[in-house]
């Protein structure tokens, strides 16, 4: 996660140095407003299945263990908020870059592609 709150670079600032190391920037996506949704299902099925799951190891997954999930409500709140500064981003790398002439989907160039989206260079 970057955040300038805590001290980290925006993606671009570490893009441009990977890309001196030889690695290609295929895609950059903010997983923020998602990530809200992720947590709530995480949450849902953890409340849902405490029982079992206190059945493990009671001393290991005591309330105490339970209560800790508070910082999910906290995540969800920040990923939500209108003028927060909680982000997620996903960056997709691959190594190598083209060279004048080449194109992104020549043999031998691994290009990662996810079904239904747009990359840059694919």
């Amino acid at each position: 996660m970057c955040s300038p709150a805590a001290g980290s670079d925006w993606p671009i600032a570490s893009t441009l140095r990977t890309e001196k190391c030889g690695l290609e920037v295929v895609d950059i996506e903010n997983l923020r407003r998602h990530y809200a949704l992720t947590l709530d299902a995480w949450t849902e099925r953890f409340e849902r299945n405490w029982d079992e799951i206190h059945a493990i190891d009671p001393q290991r997954f005591d309330e105490r263990f339970r209560a800790s999930g508070a910082c999910t409500s906290w995540a969800r709140r920040n990923f939500r908020s209108p003028t927060g500064y909680t982000h997620l981003f996903q960056i997709v790398y691959r190594q190598g870059q083209l060279h004048e002439g080449q194109l992104p989907d020549e043999p031998g160039i691994p290009v990662c592609l996810m079904p239904g989206r747009k990359h840059l260079g694919a």
